[in-house]
């Protein structure tokens, strides 16, 4: 499979999907990654609309998970994880969100037009 012909939505839902196999695409809500680029490994926190999922849940409104993704090597889009989220973090809490449930826009889309104003959102 060539990774690299997948869209960010179809990486970070199927990367959710791997930690939560009933996840609906409706149902994830947010969705933030902190990049390690010595072992080009991403950790992916998402959170999702519990309403949304196939699961049953007692009492939760909510729920949050997290997944550490390796990424391949001929996945050229993963220079992108490196531009959006230049920094490291030690936790996922400071990690950049890179979608959120109706977004008009992917995080390429948004880098890109970031790029042509110089910088500003």
């Amino acid at each position: 499979m060539n990774h690299s012909k997948q869209t960010w939505e179809e990486w970070v839902t199927g990367a959710a999907e791997m930690a939560w196999p009933l996840l609906t695409p409706a149902g994830l809500v947010a969705c933030s990654v902190r990049v390690d680029r010595e072992s080009k490994r991403v950790a992916v926190a998402f959170h999702l609309d519990a309403e949304l999922t196939e699961e049953e849940h007692d009492d939760l409104s909510d729920v949050e998970g997290s997944i550490l993704v390796q990424l391949p090597d001929d996945w050229q889009t993963r220079l992108i994880f490196e531009r959006l989220s230049p920094g490291q973090p030690t936790d996922l809490s400071g990690a950049e969100v890179i979608y959120r449930r109706g977004d008009t826009e992917t995080p390429f889309e948004r880098w890109q037009r970031k790029q042509s104003t110089g910088g500003a959102s």
